[in-house]
């Protein structure tokens, strides 16, 4: 946890930036520094803030930007409509509706992909992972697995063919994808 000087130091050192990016958005003065307090008050309150973040500068900014959004559909605020990003916070609400959806859509993807490597030997399951997620060349994949390359390249066959047989319409699907 980061101690209070630590913490101001970090509230001094991207404050200026944090109001400039808010403001830039068509936020009102007053409306942008609650967001901002709002921001290093959850800092301030939480058990691990900021230990695993990498780059605070970014942590902070997408903290605001989603607190501000929080407070334009609570309070449907007024935005200052001739800023030139004002439609940057319009669009962000729908953007993160869109980013939900898209992570339950690929949720259900992976748990069809679990359904259909478990309908697979071990062999098959090991060679599809090497291949599609690890995306070894079939070279790599042979000597790792210890098999020869036509070896190698009818097992991926077989892998494949016994899918395509058990699930035609999901293929299809996530090729499409």
């Amino acid at each position: 946890m980061k101690s209070r000087k630590e913490i101001e130091a970090i509230y001094n050192e991207h404050v200026d930036n944090l109001y400039s990016y808010a403001f830039a958005l068509g936020f009102k003065k007053h409306v942008v520094m609650d967001a901002i307090h709002d921001v290093f008050y959850k800092l301030c309150t939480e058990e691990k803030p900021l230990d695993d973040v990498i780059s605070i500068r970014s942590y902070l900014t997408r903290s605001l930007k989603n607190r501000l959004i929080d407070i334009y559909k609570s309070q449907k605020i007024k935005i200052d409509i001739t800023s030139p990003n004002a439609e940057l916070i319009l669009t962000q609400s729908e953007t993160i509706e869109d980013e939900l959806i898209t992570s339950e859509d690929e949720e259900i993807i992976k748990q069809k992909v679990n359904e259909m490597l478990q309908s697979l030997s071990p062999r098959q399951q090991e060679i599809i992972i090497l291949r599609y997620v690890e995306n070894l060349s079939y070279e790599e994949i042979s000597l790792k697995m210890g098999l020869s390359y036509s070896s190698c390249r009818k097992l991926m066959h077989k892998a494949m063919e016994t899918l395509r047989l058990k699930y035609p319409l999901i293929i299809l699907y996530l090729l499409l994808l």
